[in-house]
């Protein structure tokens, strides 16, 4: 009888070899590999529990900005800004929570409180970064702020800004008018004029340059007399 051994022996000895090491690894190693199962299992767990959270907070979010929004179309402001509180306070990281800084900047100029609307507006506005339109809209509240509170060179900045950043040349010479206008208050008589006069013939714009030859008329009428 031959000590040699076939290849199907070498394959059946290669096998249960394994399988030995195998069966003797996780013995020594069970608990570690059930403890790396657990741990696998507990951060899909965690993962879909934030994400569940995340949408729960934002649908509710969402919901207090609808009514929030209502309150202030129907003209019930301390309603609205009590549940514009409330998704700030509470709620501030959602997206709806986002949008309700820039509700409640209206909210605030509507009750005439230049200053708290100044404030919401400017915070929207960081939170917008990244949306042209809905950062422009917040500053442009912020700078309607600033002419109500007579800080009318802050102003100017912000209506430069957006008149140079403007959409169609609709929205620019509404801007560059606003611009003229807080120059004009802030002492820059030079420059309104200068915007002004331009304005005045623009013949794309037949509103504003109507506006800006009365603005022009006026300061004439001063200078005379």
């Amino acid at each position: 009888m031959t000590d040699r051994l076939t290849k199907q022996q070498l394959k059946e000895d290669y096998l249960l070899t394994h399988t030995a090491e195998a069966a003797d690894f996780v013995t020594k190693h069970g608990r570690v590999l059930v403890g790396a199962v657990v741990a696998v299992v507990v951060a899909a767990a965690v993962v879909l529990f934030v994400r569940t959270g995340s949408t729960r907070a934002e649908d509710r979010a969402a919901g207090m900005l609808v009514e929030a929004r209502l309150d202030y179309q129907r003209g019930a402001l301390d309603a609205a800004a009590a549940r514009l509180e409330d998704i700030a306070r509470n709620l501030g990281g959602t997206g709806s929570g986002k949008a309700g800084l820039l509700l409640y900047g209206d909210v605030r100029y509507a009750q005439g409180r230049y200053q708290d609307a100044e404030d919401y507006y400017r915070r929207a506005a960081d939170a917008f970064k990244s949306d042209p339109l809905l950062k422009a809209a917040a500053h442009r509240g912020q700078a309607a702020c600033l002419e109500n509170l007579s800080r009318f060179a802050e102003a100017a900045t912000i209506y430069r800004e957006l008149a140079g950043n403007a959409p169609n040349g609709v929205v620019r010479a509404d801007l560059r008018m606003a611009l003229a206008r807080n120059v004009l208050k802030a002492g820059n008589q030079a420059e309104a004029v200068g915007i002004y006069e331009e304005l005045s013939h623009d013949p794309e714009n037949p509103r504003a340059a109507q506006d800006a030859r009365l603005r022009l008329a006026e300061i004439r009428s001063v200078r005379a007399g």
